[in-house]
Formats: C-alpha cells, sequence, structure tokens
C-alpha cells in the first residue's frame, strides 16, 4: 500500500463519519502493517528513481578548433577565466605551465598540443575547466563552452574501433545528439599524463 492510498483511505472514512477528537486521533495512526507496506513501497519507488537517474549522463560540452569534445561533470571541479600561467622548462609541449588557484598550484595543459588539433583560436572567450584528476586538479584550456548537456546513457556509443590506441586512449565515448558529433574525453587518462 502506498502512502496516497492510505491518505485516501483516511479522508474518506474521516468524511463519512463525524467522531469525537479521540477517535479521530486514533483513525489516522496507520496500523503496523500499512507502515511497513509503505516503508516497502517507498523503498521499490526509491530503487526507480535510482536506476532513471543513472540511465541519464550530464556532459560539459566545450569547443576546440570548432570541434566539440565533453567532459563528465562529474569529473569538473569548477570553469575559472583565464590567468596569468607560468612556463615551466623542460616539460611537454602540452603543458602550459602551472597557475595559481586560491593560493594552491595548479597545473595547466593545452589539450589541442595534446591532441594534435589544429585550427584557429576564439581567444575572447576561453576558459580553463578545473578537472579533478588522480593527484589533484588539472587545468584544461578550451577555446569555448558550449554548456552542459544532458543524455541518455544509451545515447552514448563508443569509440570507433578502427582508431588506433593512441588515438583511442583520450575518448571515453562518442554522443550524437541531432546533427551533432561530440567526443567525450576519459578525464583519467588525461589527468595521468603528469
Amino acid at each position: 500500500m502506498d502512502i496516497a492510498k492510505i491518505r485516501k483511505k483516511f479522508k474518506e472514512a474521516r468524511a463519512e463519519e463525524p467522531q469525537p477528537e479521540e477517535t479521530l486521533a486514533r483513525t489516522f495512526e496507520p496500523s503496523p502493517q500499512e507502515l511497513q507496506d509503505v516503508s516497502i513501497d517507498s523503498t521499490e519507488e526509491l530503487s526507480t528513481d535510482i536506476e532513471e537517474a543513472e540511465e541519464i549522463i550530464e556532459i560539459l560540452v566545450f569547443s576546440l578548433c570548432n570541434e566539440e569534445y565533453a567532459f563528465k561533470v562529474s569529473e569538473l571541479q569548477e570553469i575559472i577565466r583565464p590567468q596569468q600561467i607560468t612556463y615551466i622548462p623542460r616539460t611537454p609541449e602540452y603543458l602550459m605551465g602551472v597557475t595559481s588557484l586560491r593560493g594552491k598550484i595548479l597545473p595547466v595543459i593545452d589539450l589541442k598540443s595534446m591532441l594534435s588539433l589544429t585550427g584557429e583560436v576564439e581567444s575572447g572567450r576561453q576558459k580553463i575547466i578545473v578537472v579533478k584528476g588522480v593527484k589533484g586538479p588539472i587545468g584544461v584550456k578550451v577555446d569555448r563552452i558550449e554548456g552542459v548537456m544532458r543524455l541518455p546513457v544509451t545515447g552514448l556509443t563508443e569509440s570507433p574501433s578502427h582508431l588506433n590506441e593512441s588515438q583511442l586512449r583520450y575518448i571515453d565515448h562518442v554522443a550524437i545528439s541531432g546533427n551533432r558529433f561530440i567526443s567525450i574525453l576519459n578525464t583519467e587518462e588525461i589527468s595521468n599524463i603528469m
């Protein structure tokens, strides 16, 4: 029995018979069996809600050289404006350097360089996405933030099998939404480069 049925049952009983206050108070107390039924039903409803929530994924879509990429929102910490980045000598080409984020050192990588992308940069709209890394947060510089999308997990496809291992390393899944083709990046692989 669910809560709505119990309430309806008590409402009907109350409407039919005018009762003294003492009897009325006892009438609205559900029996132990009804309470047990409610807890079982509500648990089933909660588990159904959890299953439905697991079928939806939220991604933050951004542009790199006019191509769309994304990170899972659950793997992100925040988005900040570009700020002064201090270059570190003798580091890989994709490591732009480090910056300070509220007093903590944050390495910043150039995702375009890491993914070997070339093209025009929209300098006025660049952002740094701070992702949760294995060893700590990492800043990822992107051209433009497109927004957050909610997609069903069933709408995600595996990366194309004809790509080699080094190309597949950074791509977790591919999302297709209308005429948009969005590569969802593997945050763990990107953060392991340090």
